[in-house]
This record gives structure tokens, C-alpha cells and sequence, in this order.
């Protein structure tokens, strides 16, 4: 809001991911039009990723992990 900083912080994981940029600014958009305050979309949307991250997957033969956006969806 421009004059209440937070900070949000997640467990530093060993992975080199693809696409967490777009996906944490898409999901504080997403949360923000569901009508979430700002500080509550945002911590939302990086746990989002995070999960989202920690449930990737590596296809073919690349070294980069492609997000699992229905980790939270799987049992």
C-alpha cells in the first residue's frame, strides 16, 4: 500500500525454476480481483508458488523445473 512494508519468507529450495516470476504476479492479481486486501493476496500468492515450486517437475531432459500449478489439488 506503499506505507506498510511486509515481507514474506519461504524455506530456501534446491531447485532452478521457470516461470515464478509471472506466476507470483499473476496470482497477487488473481487474489486481489477475488477481493483480498493487498497484504493477504500477496501472502497467499507466495505460498501459491512456493508449493507450487516445491512440487515441480524437470521434463525430458532439462536441468529447469517446470511449476505444478494443481499441487494443492493432488493427494
Amino acid at each position: 500500500d506503499g506505507r506498510n512494508p511486509a515481507a514474506f519468507a519461504h524455506e530456501r529450495l534446491d531447485v532452478e525454476g521457470h516461470g515464478t516470476g509471472c506466476a507470483l504476479a499473476s496470482a497477487i492479481a488473481a487474489n486481489l480481483c477475488k477481493g483480498m486486501a493487498l497484504v493477504d493476496a500477496c501472502k497467499e500468492a507466495t505460498d501459491y508458488v512456493h508449493g507450487a515450486l516445491r512440487h515441480a517437475c524437470r521434463p525430458g531432459r532439462g536441468h529447469v523445473a517446470v511449476l505444478d500449478h494443481f499441487w494443492k489439488h493432488r493427494s
